[in-house]
């Protein structure tokens, strides 16, 4: 089995004195050792994200619109890497693990339209077939 993962923290790992398994929903071999938040780590990360807040909140629309396109298009270049990683962690079939892939992608890419229009509302996600019945409520 690999190494301990740590958690990450403003985008720093942390390892922790807790960790857990995943195993193989199927085989029921370990696939990874994970730490395990506590209180401690995540009140560090309440804290982390409270402080990025306003560079956050300051960050130009076309800026925002350009780092959501890039985890959309890393999802999508990733899509084969991640979608058996779901089938073996959460026993998922791979026809549905890919689906949640390219739900995740279109989440990303639609997010990015959304950010450059840089208004609130109520919106149908019904722009990807994933996403039918479904509404996202966004506040600027």
């Amino acid at each position: 089995m690999a190494d301990l993962r740590p958690i990450l923290i403003a985008s720093r790992p942390h390892t922790t004195p807790r960790s857990a398994t995943v195993q193989d929903k199927y085989t029921g071999a370990p696939l990874a050792e994970v730490c395990v938040a506590g209180e401690t780590e995540v009140r560090a990360a309440i804290g982390a994200a409270h402080d990025a807040r306003l560079a956050m909140a300051n960050l130009p629309l076309h800026v925002r619109a350009s780092v959501l396109r890039s985890v959309a298009q890393a999802l999508r270049e990733r899509r084969e890497e991640f979608a058996p990683t779901l089938v073996a962690e959460v026993g998922k079939p791979i026809a549905l693990s890919r689906g949640e892939m390219d739900r995740a992608i279109e989440t990303f890419s639609i997010s990015a339209e959304e950010a450059e229009r840089g208004a609130g509302g109520v919106l149908p996600l019904d722009a990807s077939r994933l996403g039918e019945g479904y509404f996202a409520v966004t506040v600027r």
